[in-house]
């Protein structure tokens, strides 16, 4: 009997011991944790974003969205569609203006080969005549060639200076250009334009000077390998 209290008396500073050991352990355990967090909390404080670990952050609301997040949405689309809206107005202005300048370069060649036609100097009809052939195409000039050398002749034998004025032309249709796939950035120009001139005619012979004679031409132009020619000629009565 006197042996087993001996021995239990004996076992109790043991386990004392360990339980002391064990409450150290513990104690060393929160301490680094607290050191832990302590140099969590300093490095987010360098860096301006210091959190309270011991509080969870919120959970992100994804909807519905804030006030800010839709006013910036909102503002987004607003200049998005006045962007859209500007490019759509510039578009249609430059196109416009491409199918102006397209018609003006129709008008020009028209009135050209009016002016070069009705302008015949019996000094230099020769080489006026090879101007208007070499500026023309098509039946007007199979035409105009199987005439030259007669033009020629009763123009030096009549010694006539004639000189063709254009009051006015305008397009009366347009052929329209063929669409390809760079249409839409380039727009492109037409093929053929039939364009209305209107002008006099004042004529000096060997008779003497006569009265000046008022025209209308319907003038077909055509473009033949980039260049803009003549190709039909019709008087207007």
């Amino acid at each position: 009997m006197t042996t087993e209290v001996g021995s239990a008396s004996a076992a109790e500073p043991d386990l004392r011991s360990m339980l002391e050991q064990a409450e150290a352990e513990a104690a060393a355990a929160e301490a680094a944790a607290a050191e832990a967090q302590a140099k969590v909390r300093a490095m987010r404080s360098e860096h301006g974003d210091e959190v309270d670990l011991a509080e969870p952050r919120e959970p992100r609301r994804l909807w519905p969205p804030s006030w800010p997040v839709v006013a910036k949405t909102v503002a987004a689309l607003v200049i998005v569609a006045a962007l859209i809206g500007s490019g759509y107005i510039v578009w249609n202005h430059y196109e416009a203006s491409a199918q102006r300048q397209n018609e003006q370069e129709f008008i020009d060649t028209a009135k050209q080969g009016v002016v070069d036609l009705t302008s015949i100097d019996f000094k230099i009809v020769k080489d006026q005549v090879k101007h208007i052939i070499d500026n023309a195409t098509g039946s007007f000039r199979d035409d105009f060639i199987a005439r030259a050398d007669q033009f020629i002749k009763v123009s030096e034998a009549s010694k006539a200076v004639a000189k063709g004025t254009v009051s006015a032309a305008a397009v009366e249709s347009l052929t329209p250009a063929p669409r390809h796939w760079w249409s839409s950035v380039f727009p492109s120009r037409s093929d053929e334009a039939v364009v209305l001139v209107v002008g006099s005619e004042e004529i000096t012979n060997a008779v003497g000077n006569q009265q000046p004679r008022a025209f209308r031409f319907r003038v077909t132009v055509t473009r033949e390998a980039g260049q803009l020619k003549v190709s039909k000629l019709e008087l207007v009565l």
